[in-house]
């Protein structure tokens, strides 16, 4: 097996559910914060009178402003580094995000969407890192550009929303692109996405969805830009002002919101669909 694939498929092979793993390393959080309930599963409870369920998009912000507390919790447990058996794969997708390359996509990008459990066909794989034709090339080339002409720190509250909406937008062109490929359905082709453009694409999920009331049919790049600039103050300043510190400081608002909302699914015992 190729040196890439190799690597892709042990890292899928090696994800385990930390929500399950017992965890002696993992300290019990009395007041608040995620901890080892009595038949070993990690649980953080929601308060008595919190019912259960799906948020849904329009409650979400009034949740978020209510919750900062629970939020950096989640998002400490995330990043967390702790011992092998109970530790979230995805809190490495920045580092390998980090080890690809701005104008083409590499074995490094594959084994970023491989730590959030998703991965490609090795034939899909390879036509993407290959890219005899330079087509992917092209296409990340044209939303380099967009994004210089406008500035470095654009991100998706800040970019033109026609970056979002317009059909003839460079970042639509790439999503039809890695559309294209065989086995890239819209939760992985926004991973792909996200490794090239971290702060301005936001990752897609299904526990999200769920826990958002959001079918899979449903847009999904402006309604996530909306609700981070909703409220007073708006989730993306609450997101913002959370300090991370060495844990999860790096992390982009973006980034943030996703891990928060799937580790509130994840709380909420909500699953995936089928």
């Amino acid at each position: 097996m190729p040196p890439i694939l190799s690597g892709i498929c042990c890292l899928s092979a090696g994800i385990r559910d930390p929500l399950t793993a017992a965890s002696d390393t993992f300290p019990a959080v009395p007041e608040i914060g995620w901890r080892l309930g009595p038949n070993g599963r990690e649980v953080f409870p929601l308060a008595a009178d919190e019912p259960g369920g799906p948020i849904g998009r329009g409650s979400t912000p009034d949740w978020v402003a209510s919750h900062q507390e629970r939020i950096a919790a989640h998002l400490e447990r995330y990043f967390r580094s702790v011992n092998d058996a109970s530790v979230f794969q995805g809190q490495h997708f920045e580092w390998f995000q980090h080890r690809s390359s701005a104008v083409a996509f590499t074995e490094s990008d594959l084994l970023a969407i491989g730590a959030l459990s998703v991965s490609l066909p090795a034939q899909s794989a390879r036509r993407l890192v290959e890219d005899t034709d330079g087509k992917f090339g092209q296409l990340l080339q044209g939303c380099h550009e967009v994004v210089e002409h406008a500035g470095a720190d654009i991100d998706l509250t800040t970019c033109p929303p026609a970056w979002l909406e317009d059909i003839l937008s460079p970042f639509n062109a790439l999503y039809d692109g890695l559309r294209s490929l065989y086995g890239s359905g819209p939760v992985i082709t926004s991973k792909l996405m996200a490794c090239k453009f971290p702060a301005l694409i936001p990752i897609r999920d299904h526990l999200v969805e769920v826990l958002l009331g959001m079918e899979r049919s449903d847009a999904w790049w402006m309604p996530i830009r909306r609700l981070l600039l909703t409220g007073t103050p708006s989730v993306d300043s609450i997101l913002r002002g959370i300090d991370g510190g060495a844990v999860f400081g790096h992390v982009c608002v973006t980034r943030r919101l996703d891990v928060a909302l799937w580790m509130e699914a994840r709380a909420r015992d909500l699953g995936r669909r089928d």
